[in-house]
């Protein structure tokens, strides 16, 4: 929602996405909704009150609330999912998860390989591998989860091909 009072046509609220221009609005206009379409990826969103220098009319501001964001995995903020042939995959099972976790991970080429599960405040939990050299092929790791809390964690692998993370429940 977006409200402006300003001298009509010299101040102006403009609202971007990722430079480009999509909203403008000047002069005396009351709380309305304002949306624009976004397309997937990572974009940014901006706003800005321009004022000339030479008269105040109205209030000579303008008000944005209740902005809301296209949605995203807010639990991670990170990709999930498995990355394409050629890179890394990484699978958890079961998941949701009470005891035991499987971690399968697949490798295309010889890498160092760290495992770590970590809370949602991004605290490591559990360092499952700590930089052990693989061959390229595909692997298995068993934990044990059994003392853990209930809850949401992440289960990251990182190898020379870069990094990759998933969301890991426990009951």
């Amino acid at each position: 929602y977006r409200k402006i009072s300003s001298e009509a046509d010299w101040d102006f609220l403009r609202f971007y996405i990722d430079y480009d221009m999509l909203g403008e609005w000047s002069g005396e206009l009351n709380w309305e909704l304002a949306t624009f379409p976004v397309t997937q990826g990572l974009h940014t969103f901006h706003w800005v009150y321009e004022k000339d220098d030479y008269m105040s009319i109205g209030d000579d501001c303008a008000w944005i609330d209740f902005i809301v964001f296209p949605p995203v995995d807010i639990a991670t903020g990170i990709f999930q999912g498995e990355w394409s042939a050629g890179e890394i995959a990484l699978n958890l099972r079961p998941n949701p998860a009470e005891n035991i976790v499987h971690i399968d991970y697949s490798l295309n080429t010889s890498s160092e390989v760290g495992i770590s599960i970590y809370d949602l405040l991004g605290h490591e939990v559990m360092v499952v591998m700590d930089n052990n050299g693989h061959q390229e092929g595909m692997f298995t790791q068993q934990i044990d989860v059994s003392g853990m809390k209930a809850g949401i964690y992440l289960c990251r692998i990182i190898t020379a091909e870069g990094n990759l993370c998933k969301k890991l429940i426990i009951r």
